[in-house]
């Protein structure tokens, strides 16, 4: 058979070394298979037990979760209870303290109450003292798209608190007083303080602000937007209106351009008790110290040295409508002048005021703003208005000589 077999391969051209029978080889052969198995069966060992630890693994993560889970449950349910026995009485109490136009404690309590929100949800107690504490309000800016930031009124050197970009929608503000701040890139900076009564009852509010072209204000104006809602009863419409008191070197432009001597600058009569009297007995009635035409503090037709930048004093309501005709102006009506000055918060606002006693200070000495970013409406000097009471004329706002009514 073996010679048929090495025919047969010859004949196929098949080379073959002749098989010879190797005991070594054969041993060395079950050696190897051996081992396979063994390799084959620590592999399935070692492979159960990486299955058993990622289970271990897996079964203590699950229940580090689980505590965490029981530890993160019994703390929400401490704090509530916390909350409840010891920080919504506390604010129940502090609330009480706030006065009606506060512009301090009304933001203390707002954010304490905002806190408490997130721990006790929906309690109907923090649910009512919150309806309380704030109003709804909406927000609107032409154009849109402007970021609006308020801070308390009484605390100006705070950070502002950002509001949200315009339009805002029923947006729970606090009650009291606040001031506010709106900007929008390639705009003019607006402000604003906003008051609403802590004990009044209000369904909300919209307030509306204008911005324009930095080419189109009128130099040291602000733009104050009509107002519905609220406490005022009386609607009042867009009006510009100047930002700080008129100064003496501003008035001086109206003296040295023939102010006392031009007519078409003084349009009322001259009425001095009940009897009328003509342009030229007028002008000799509003005499400077030396005699000449002008404010009664000045001298010579010029205000006192180094005080240019001070605020005009000593006109009469007859010079200061000559001087707003002068300037293509008028005389704020009370009602106006009420509106920008928030008098429904002046108990507040008069604290910012100049009541110093000394004398009138320039514009920026006192963190006095009113509506609109105007200031020293309260306090510094004393404003005329354009109303009257008969013959007589009405000059508000309080000045530094007078209390500071706190």
């Amino acid at each position: 058979m073996s010679t048929i077999i090495k025919w047969y391969l010859k004949y196929k051209h098949i080379e073959i070394t002749e098989i010879i029978h190797h005991p070594e080889l054969e041993s060395a052969t079950r050696v190897s298979s051996r081992e396979y198995k063994v390799k084959k069966y620590m592999g399935r060992t070692l492979n159960l037990k990486f299955n058993k630890s990622l289970s271990y693994f897996l079964i203590a993560m699950l229940c580090i979760a689980l505590v965490a889970i029981i530890v993160l449950k019994i703390k929400q349910k401490r704090e509530i209870q916390w909350a409840l026995n010891n920080e919504l009485p506390l604010l129940k109490n502090e609330i009480k303290q706030v006065h009606d136009v506060d512009g301090d404690k009304n933001w203390s309590v707002y954010f304490k109450a905002l806190d408490l929100k997130n721990v006790l949800k929906d309690n109907h107690d923090l649910s009512k003292l919150w309806a309380d504490i704030t109003i709804p309000i909406t927000i609107n800016t032409d154009p849109p798209g402007a970021k609006v930031y308020a801070k308390p009124c009484s605390k100006p050197g705070t950070s502002w608190y950002l509001i949200g970009k315009t339009p805002i929608s029923k947006f729970p503000f606090p009650k009291g007083l606040s001031r506010i701040i709106i900007e929008k890139t390639e705009f003019k900076t607006l402000y604003d303080v906003f008051c609403r009564r802590v004990y009044g009852s209000f369904e909300g509010d919209t307030l509306q602000y204008q911005f324009f072209n930095k080419s189109e204000i009128p130099e040291d104006m602000v733009y104050a937007t009509d107002h519905k809602g609220g406490s005022h009863s009386l609607f009042i419409s867009n009006f510009w209106i100047d930002r700080y008191e008129v100064t003496n070197k501003q008035y001086k432009t109206f003296l040295d351009s023939g102010g006392y001597t031009n007519p078409g600058y003084w349009e009322f009569p001259f009425i001095i008790e009940d009897d009328t009297i003509n342009f030229s007995d007028a002008k000799k009635r509003f005499m400077d110290k030396t005699g000449w035409v002008g404010p009664a503090n000045w001298e010579m037709g010029d205000f006192p040295t180094g005080e240019g930048d001070l605020p005009v004093m000593g006109i009469s309501w007859y010079e200061a409508a000559a001087y707003a005709k002068f300037v293509n102006k008028s005389l704020p009506t009370l009602y106006h002048w009420q509106y920008a000055s928030e008098v429904d918060a002046a108990s507040e606002i008069v604290k910012f005021g100049n009541f110093n006693k000394k004398g009138p200070v320039e514009k920026g000495t006192y963190n006095s703003m009113t509506r609109f970013g105007t200031f020293n409406l309260p306090g510094n000097i004393s404003e005329w208005v354009f109303n009257s009471s008969g013959n007589n004329r009405f000059r508000i706002g309080g000045n530094y000589k007078e209390p500071d009514y706190l």
